[in-house]
């Protein structure tokens, strides 16, 4: 038992942390939704605000219309004593007190409307002073947002950028070698040529002072002394 639970404490943390993981990944989207679920409570609150001050319109016109109408009575009450109708002035007066009891209790209910309304709009004004904050919060992490991004996408662009850049000097080098390489195995061909060709046997004969000329050299020699031997 004690092992199962571990374990299932084990997988709740998995859970959470990977419903951290996707809150995170989609932060600067819950905020926009949460700004614009916000927008929409306004919208019905408005809506509200504007049944009660709709309200509040028709209970002070009723209100103001039985005020008239009472007033209109007393007038007519007074009228009826100074006539002596005193029957009809008291049946008025009966009236009037019915109708001020209605009046009394539609000025308590102004007084709520009143109250209400004022604070709907309290409500309603400062819940607009927040979002207006925290769209341009909202604003603002977004370009941050961007502006990283682009800086991301720079770097991996300039990383990627400088590995080329090696690439193509370890090419370049790669090719400068072969070419060297090349030219001194050229130049090791030639030494060899010239050591087993004719030219570089005559070369040594000359250089030792042996050869073609010395040979020439000796029989002209050989021809001046016979001529002197002769001409003795």
């Amino acid at each position: 038992m004690y092992v199962m639970q571990k374990i299932t404490t084990a997988f709740r943390g998995v859970a959470r942390e990977g419903a951290e993981k996707v809150v995170d990944a989609n932060a600067i989207r819950i905020f926009e939704q949460e700004i614009y679920d916000c927008e929409n409570a306004m919208a019905l609150a408005k809506h509200d605000l504007a049944k009660v001050m709709a309200e509040k319109i028709r209970l002070q016109r009723v209100h103001e219309q039985r005020l008239s109408s009472i007033q209109e009575r007393e007038g007519q009450a007074g009228e009826a004593l100074d006539k002596g109708l005193d029957s009809l002035a008291k049946e008025l007066a009966e009236w009037i007190f019915d109708q001020e009891k209605t009046l009394a209790t539609e000025k308590k209910a102004l007084q709520t409307l009143k109250e209400h309304e004022a604070k709907l709009r309290k409500s309603l004004n400062a819940a607009a002073n927040h979002i207006q904050h925290y769209r341009r919060e909202l604003r603002l992490v977004q370009a941050t947002q961007s502006s990283q991004r682009a800086t991301s996408t720079l770097t991996c662009k300039a990383n990627s950028l400088g590995a080329r850049i090696m690439d193509m000097q370890e090419s370049l080098d790669r090719i400068r070698t072969r070419q060297s390489e090349f030219e001194d195995y050229q130049e090791a061909v030639q030494i060899l040529g010239n050591e087993f060709s004719d030219d570089a046997l005559d070369a040594k004969l000359e250089k030792a002072g042996i050869g073609s000329g010395s040979a020439a050299d000796a029989v002209l020699e050989r021809i001046k002394k016979n001529r002197n031997v002769n001409e003795g």
